[in-house]
């Protein structure tokens, strides 16, 4: 497995350079940066792994991140050649060139929260541009390198708080996924989402573990990045940790139960002010009669373009099947309309059918997921994504959009679908608990 993994990722390296060294797209500057950006990553692949997967966790870090830039080639292809360089990404690159002066005579943009996602975006993308001024191809690969990075903390979340035994299922479904190799992996909202979405798992795997409160420096930031960016999706994230933190138990372990009352208090308040903040953005109170025309605005503008399908948003427990299939799944082999929707159209169906042939063992495991408060985490975030972007009607949106949601998605079928949920997780945290005996008492501390 290592030495494949190795070989596929050095393979992928070549004839990518090959490739684009032959086609022009590559000079020396992106040759020696990808260079660079191999050599951080695989410190970080050996740093992370640990006694139960350092057999097998750099090599396969190392051949997901050949197959993200790989990704990320094939972006900056379909933009320039397919698109003749009409895209955001094109925006967003020459706005964060001119946005260089400014963090090099170390001063710092307004970064308002909400206001502007576009312009969070273009002077993020100035401050990564600030060692140098890249190509454009040059920083398709920085963000891809940011958004694999989320990849990787997404990863780190699920070994933290689900059971260790399916987790290289996780990493080459999470290293893997076309979606997740393709769409973020461009300069772009959808990258950096990635890198924040990664940050708010992983500092919330490790918080509803143990309830140690230093983690949520790591989700407030994510939070705040997201929220720059994309704040209903913020306040989506702080609401499945507020529910997973209300409904999962806590460790057998007094300090900790008293954490999470005190998080239960405090997750309250948290909720309502994102859930403002999403509300005064959008201009509409979203828990009244003023949401109705904003969906039905959201439908006409989104029912438009080759992608556009008919459906209804939610507005009752009866629409979430018809909602589910469209957002996480579609479009289907018959709703393809070109190239990128067959490759869409070829994973949404696989997923599909792993889903369905998972759902009887995620029924019957529902029973047991407040022993594993992160899978609620993950239930919530999923659930409230169908709900919120069910009245977006545009597969091609959909595509992109879903990527914030697919790791949670990914995990929840691999742990709850394939059968009776492990309680590893839950003999490792007792393990971490002083056992008395006689008059001392000793304590075992395996791996987080």
């Amino acid at each position: 497995m290592k030495q494949i993994a190795l070989w596929v990722a050095v393979l992928l390296v070549v004839l990518g350079i090959s490739g684009g060294v032959g086609m022009g797209l590559l000079g020396v500057e992106e040759i020696l940066l990808v260079i660079v950006l191999f050599a951080v990553i695989g410190v970080v692949a050996f740093r992370i792994a640990d006694d139960g997967d350092r057999s097998w966790l750099p090599a396969t870090v190392l051949a997901g991140f050949a197959v993200k830039l790989f990704g990320s080639g094939m972006r900056y292809f379909v933009l320039t050649v397919v698109y003749s360089s009409v895209g955001d990404a094109t925006g967003y690159y020459r706005r964060g060139i001119q946005y260089n002066d400014v963090w090099r005579d170390l001063r710092i943009p307004d970064f308002a929260i909400g206001s502007a996602g576009t312009t969070f975006t273009a002077k993020t993308a100035a401050l990564l541009f600030v060692p140098y001024e890249p190509t454009m191809l040059g920083g398709f690969f920085l963000f891809a390198t940011v958004a694999f990075i989320g990849q990787i903390l997404l990863y780190l979340a699920f070994r933290r708080a689900l059971p260790r035994a399916r987790a290289r299922w996780y990493a080459v479904a999470v290293f893997f996924l076309p979606s997740l190799v393709f769409w973020p992996s461009s300069i772009g909202k959808e990258s950096l989402m990635l890198l924040f979405i990664g940050m708010i798992g992983w500092g919330a795997a490790h918080l509803l573990s143990r309830y140690r409160l230093r983690w949520l420096i790591v989700i407030a930031a994510g939070l705040t990045g997201a929220g720059a960016i994309r704040l209903h999706v913020a306040a989506l994230f702080g609401v499945a940790l507020a529910v997973a933190i209300l409904l999962g138990t806590a460790p057998r372990v007094k300090a900790a139960q008293t954490r999470r009352l005190a998080l239960m208090f405090a997750s309250g308040i948290a909720v309502v002010m994102l859930v403002s903040l999403a509300s005064a953005s959008l201009g509409v109170d979203l828990s009244g009669e003023d949401l109705d025309p904003v969906l039905a605005d959201l439908e006409r503008r989104t029912q438009q373009g080759g992608s556009a399908v008919e459906g209804e948003a939610v507005r009752s427990f009866a629409d979430m099947p018809a909602a589910a299939l469209r957002t996480l799944y579609r479009p289907l082999p018959n709703e393809v309309v070109n190239l990128q929707s067959l490759l869409s159209a070829v994973e949404g169906t696989a997923m599909l059918v792993v889903s369905l042939l998972a759902l009887p063992w995620i029924i019957r495991n529902l029973t047991r997921i407040r022993r594993h408060p992160y899978l609620i985490f993950c239930l919530v975030a999923v659930s409230g994504f169908v709900v919120g972007f069910s009245a977006i009607f545009n597969l091609g949106i959909l595509a992109r959009q879903r990527i914030q949601v697919l790791p949670f998605l990914l995990a929840i079928l691999i742990v709850m679908g394939k059968g009776p949920i492990s309680d590893a997780s839950e003999e490792r945290e007792n393990a971490e608990i002083p056992k008395s005996r006689g008059t001392g008492a000793a304590r075992l501390t395996l791996a987080p």
